[in-house]
């Protein structure tokens, strides 16, 4: 790494990249081997200036075209950045994503949830939701609830179906038993209760919700409302009449699973059950809100 400090200070001086820092406060800055820097730098491509990040490694920039582009040897640590990424709920990154279970979980359970990551954006990887975003980030926010809101980070076998609660239905890559090879059977079967069949029709979910709350398994019941908690967020896209169909099913449905989920999980996880169930209702009464302007 002495190497590349004294690299970084010739290439800075040096005459391809003889142009001063940007002195916007908002430059981003890594770790002391590695600077990444807002600066107006030539574009060889259109012979102009341009504000662009950069990356100097030895005499030579990384060009990072947006923020996951940076290598993943160099971890963000601007706070600006972090910041807007929570307002927007939205994980620009892997190592951002797995940062949150790292100091609670062993090893063995951070590559589960390494390996069930890559296998959901994988999948999805084709995929886009009705509000144009990579469908990926569904999942991913679904475990953003789970971990942020609610506070459950040290169960990787709970994160791990998260991620994958649509794999067997939307996609080809996982199968049952492989899912059980990879993850082990409790995952396998909390997946086969979250997967609705491939030709299903709105007559069927009455009895798809229904075997969800008969299965007497919190976790699999906690990833069902916690999934359309983060639909209800992500509806604005839609027309009117599929947000009021929406609203319809789940006030239909979802309180009532809410309220099983309360009643069937471990009494040390009734608090958090309890707050999933207010967040629900707040999201609800919000659509009804804004449904009836």
């Amino acid at each position: 790494m002495i190497e590349i400090k004294k690299d970084i200070q010739k290439c800075i001086q040096c005459p391809h990249h003889n142009i001063e820092p940007d002195p916007d406060p908002n430059d981003w800055f890594c770790d002391d081997d590695i600077k990444i820097r807002c600066t107006l730098s030539p574009d060889p491509y259109r012979g102009n200036c341009y504000r662009e990040p950069y990356i100097t490694v030895g005499c030579r920039p990384y060009r990072a075209k947006k923020e996951s582009d940076v290598p993943v040897w160099c971890p963000l640590k601007n706070e600006s950045i972090e910041k807007e990424n929570l307002l927007n709920k939205k994980v620009t990154n892997r190592e951002l994503f797995l940062e949150r279970f790292t100091p609670f979980l062993s090893a063995f359970g951070m590559e589960r949830i390494y390996d069930a990551y890559r296998f959901a954006k994988y999948a999805h990887k084709e995929q886009y939701r009705s509000d144009g975003c990579r469908y990926v980030e569904h999942p991913r926010a679904v475990v953003k609830i789970i971990a942020d809101e609610l506070g459950i980070v040290n169960n990787w076998k709970l994160i791990v179906a998260a991620l994958l609660h649509d794999v067997w239905e939307d996609t080809w890559l996982l199968t049952p038993c492989l899912t059980g090879k990879i993850f082990g059977k409790d995952i396998a079967l909390w997946l086969s209760f979250l997967t609705r069949e491939k030709e299903h029709n709105k007559e069927e979910f009455p009895k798809y919700i229904g075997k969800i709350s008969e299965s007497g398994i919190w976790q699999v019941v906690l990833i069902k409302v916690c999934d359309r908690l983060h639909n209800l967020r992500t509806l604005k896209k839609l027309d009117i009449e599929r947000q009021k169909r929406y609203l319809r099913e789940t006030e239909t449905y979802f309180y009532d699973l809410a309220k099983t989920l309360i009643r069937i999980s471990p009494p040390r996880m009734e608090e958090k059950m309890i707050l999933l169930e207010s967040l629900l209702i707040s999201e609800i009464s919000k659509l009804k809100d804004i449904l009836s302007e």
